[in-house]
């Protein structure tokens, strides 16, 4: 009798950084992190799946929703930038984007507004 195959292993998330926290505030709540003392504890000790489950299961999470994510702050005026279709795709997938499913983005969406 033959055994299955293993099944591939899913890409390790990447590490956190500053900008992928900030991007993930930005995207699932609609606004900046509280300081950048919040970016900092992110960073001293948490991976990505605590980062996004912590985000999505947020009542802030959920009233943002409840409202139809209305537009807050400038940032959402600027290009989609590479890290912030990265940090959409991570968020949406769960697991680290290609670059051609970033740049398959960035040229689908021609502002942050479209996400």
């Amino acid at each position: 009798m033959t055994s299955a195959p293993a099944a591939a292993p899913i890409a390790a998330a990447p590490a956190l950084t500053r900008g992928l926290v900030r991007w993930a505030y930005r995207l699932v709540r609609g606004r900046e992190p509280e300081s950048e003392e919040v970016i900092g504890d992110w960073l001293g000790g948490a991976d990505f799946a605590g980062l996004r489950e912590a985000l999505l299961a947020s009542p802030e999470f959920a009233a943002h929703a409840a409202e139809g994510f209305p537009e807050r702050g400038g940032w959402i005026l600027g290009p989609v930038t590479a890290e912030a279709a990265a940090t959409l795709l991570l968020l949406r997938d769960g697991e680290p984007p290609s670059p051609a499913a970033i740049a398959a983005l960035r040229a689908a969406t021609p502002d942050l507004r479209a996400l």
